[in-house]
């Protein structure tokens, strides 16, 4: 047998060194290795907390602007008042809304003011919106719609009885367009209405008048045009007023 007969005997390994140039002062190597390894990334930052951040933006803008549209949506004071009014039937005794609300925020103070409540169905509703604290204590007075008379007396009047009529003469003034006002004893107006058209009864020309009324005033002045105001209290007043002229 030669010596080429046999394996060879595994010699020592050699692992590669550094590149040339690089020393003690050059950067780290890899212990296994000893090669040079490039810096290690830095660490990755989470996006979670700004994922959160946002989110939380997100639902403060929501709920903020839910909470707009209900407002936006949501009836106000007024329109529940004026809506009352309405289904009520007493939205027409006011010429425009603005007037409604004014009259109920100035019936309010007036309650403050006196401590005693009362008013008919117009007010109690006021009552139920801007000042609820006196709605236990309201009064709602009585409300009735009050049926007068005026007789104009002129020997000066023709016709058969049953035709229509109007004043004459010195009573022209006197016709069916004739206002007829009822104020309080102060000269607030309450109601005004037409003396309505005439009916000839002889030498009487017979007017009938219609207007609603509201218990709780001192006194109540009834004036047809500008012939004088006659006054009566509630219970006169609910029979109804007879008023006359003439001879």
């Amino acid at each position: 047998a030669t010596p080429y007969d046999t394996a060879p005997t595994p010699g020592p390994t050699f692992l590669p060194g550094p590149p040339a140039g690089a020393g003690p002062a050059g950067p780290p190597t890899n212990p296994a290795w000893g090669a040079d390894l490039p810096p290690a990334p830095p660490p990755a930052r989470s996006r979670k907390p700004a994922a959160l951040a946002l989110g939380a933006v997100v639902a403060v803008i929501v709920v903020i602007g839910g909470f707009i549209a209900f407002s936006m949506g949501k009836p106000s004071t007024e329109d529940k008042y004026l809506d009352a009014l309405t289904e009520a039937k007493q939205r027409t005794e006011f010429p425009t809304d603005a007037a409604a609300v004014l009259h109920a925020k100035t019936e309010c103070e007036k309650f403050e003011r006196s401590g005693d409540p009362r008013g008919g169905k117009a007010e109690k509703i006021g009552v139920s919106y801007y000042c609820p604290k006196w709605e236990k204590d309201f009064k709602l007075l009585e409300t009735r719609t009050i049926t007068g008379t005026f007789s104009l007396f002129d020997t000066d009047l023709y016709g058969d009885d049953g035709d229509s009529c109007e004043g004459e003469g010195g009573y022209g003034d006197l016709n069916a367009s004739t206002q007829v006002v009822l104020t309080d004893g102060e000269g607030k107006q309450l109601a005004r209405t037409d003396l309505g058209p005439g009916t000839l009864d002889t030498y009487t020309c017979e007017f009938e008048f219609e207007f609603e009324a509201t218990e709780g005033e001192d006194s109540y002045l009834v004036e047809v045009g500008d012939r004088g105001a006659i006054s009566h209290t509630w219970s006169e007043l609910k029979d109804g007023p007879a008023l006359s002229i003439g001879s």
